[in-house]
């Protein structure tokens, strides 16, 4: 039977059973690191809407265009074949 209701709160009567020093710390840092990481994230969902974008535009352009534009990267001076 699938259950609707969410997992139990954190600590909420729960004994913690972490007592390790470094353990508690690296947990702590982690936690506190939040922030950080939603920035990250939304930084990363920006550029992939950029990415979904410019691939859009890109599907709709004339078939010569990205074909000229993709010539002059690859004989651009210093770019080259890099694979």
């Amino acid at each position: 039977m699938l259950s609707t209701s969410g997992p139990p709160p954190a600590l909420g009567g729960e004994v913690m059973t972490v007592s390790d020093p470094s353990e508690l710390d690296r947990l702590m840092a982690l936690a506190s690191g939040e922030g950080q990481a939603s920035a990250a994230w939304d930084g990363c969902l920006h550029r992939l809407h950029q990415v979904q974008g410019a691939r859009a535009a890109l599907a709709r352009s004339d078939a010569s265009s990205p074909r000229a534009a993709l010539r002059a990267r690859r004989d651009a001076p210093g770019e080259g074949d890099k694979r």
